[in-house]
Order: structure tokens, then C-alpha cells, then sequence
């Protein structure tokens, strides 16, 4: 397996692959995923390991681990991580709603439904369910990001109080006025 190189943002993911609690607290009170499927992820370096090198995605989410691409472990910018995070945490919490078999099962179903009717793999992968789920709450999270002061509060928030609660209040803040 190869080793990790890494620029990612420790505010958002630590050294142990785990979110933290003001990620976790903001996933929680801005778009409701369940506080223990955000703990029990582990996010790894993906080339290396056998899901990952399969499809070389930008990342897989594989029960709960998120793989993600050698290109990521260079990026420290926080807006497209949240964006990433938002994404892949969507995936983890509806296998952890659904059950891993009957996600995956559903999934490649999916896929290949669409594959019939679509032909081409890149847009019956953009049909799945599952990946319209992910791309909706990843869309939300671009907005915020751009649309609103969301990065300044971010910055004061980890400077200030890099907690749970407080990242919860941040994101209820976020949705509740639909900013």
C-alpha cells in the first residue's frame, strides 16, 4: 500500500482519517447526517488499497471508508474539500440508513438501468439515485460557499471555538435561513 502525501486541511479531516467535531457538528445541524455514521468514517489515501485502484474515482465510498485520489491529497483548499466531504458523507450516511448490501445492491442496479437506457458510463453514473442524493447536498454545500460569508464564519469559528456545538449552530444557521 502506498503511503499517504497529504496537504488536507487538519480542520476538516485529522492525521487519524477521522472528521472533526466541528465538521462533524456542522454536517449534523446543517444537513442532518446521523452523528455516528459521520464519526465511524475513516477517510484514507485510495491508490494502494483494492476498491480504489478497481476505478480510480476521485474518491469510493466503501462501507465506511471514503478512498480518495492521489490529486485530493495535494489540496488544502477548504471550500473544495467541504464540497468532497459533503458529497462522500452523504454516501456513508445512506449506507448507514439502508444497510452496505442493499446500498451497493441498489446502486449497481442503478447503474445499470441507466447504463441501458443512457449508453454512455459517465452519465448513468450521474442517474443513479444514490449519486443524485450525494450531487444535490454537494451542489448546497457549493452554494453556501459561494452565495454567502460561510468561509469567514468558518475561519472565526476555528479560531474561536472549533467545537461540536459550535459547528452545529453554524450549520443550522446555514439552513435555517436558507441563506
Amino acid at each position: 500500500m502506498q503511503k499517504r502525501r497529504t496537504n488536507i486541511p487538519t480542520t476538516l479531516i485529522t492525521s487519524e482519517g477521522k472528521l472533526t467535531e466541528v465538521v462533524i457538528g456542522f454536517l449534523v445541524g446543517g444537513f442532518g447526517f446521523s452523528e455516528s455514521s459521520l464519526r465511524n468514517t475513516v477517510w484514507k489515501y485510495g491508490p494502494g488499497n483494492f476498491i480504489y485502484d478497481h476505478s480510480k474515482p476521485n474518491a469510493i465510498t466503501w462501507f465506511n471508508k471514503v478512498y480518495y485520489a492521489e490529486i485530493w491529497s495535494n489540496e488544502d483548499n477548504i471550500a473544495i474539500w467541504m464540497r468532497y466531504i459533503v458529497h462522500e458523507q452523504r454516501h456513508r450516511y445512506d449506507i448507514d440508513i439502508s444497510g452496505g448490501i442493499r446500498f451497493y445492491t441498489s446502486y449497481l442496479q442503478d447503474y445499470f438501468q441507466q447504463k441501458r437506457n443512457v449508453k454512455e458510463a459517465h452519465q448513468a453514473y450521474l442517474n443513479i439515485y444514490w449519486e443524485e442524493l450525494a450531487y444535490s447536498d454537494e451542489y448546497l454545500m457549493a452554494d453556501i460557499l459561494t452565495k454567502t460569508d460561510f468561509l469567514e464564519q468558518w475561519e472565526g469559528l476555528l479560531e474561536t471555538n472549533p467545537s461540536f456545538s459550535a459547528g452545529f449552530e453554524l450549520g443550522k444557521k446555514y439552513f435555517l435561513n436558507k441563506f
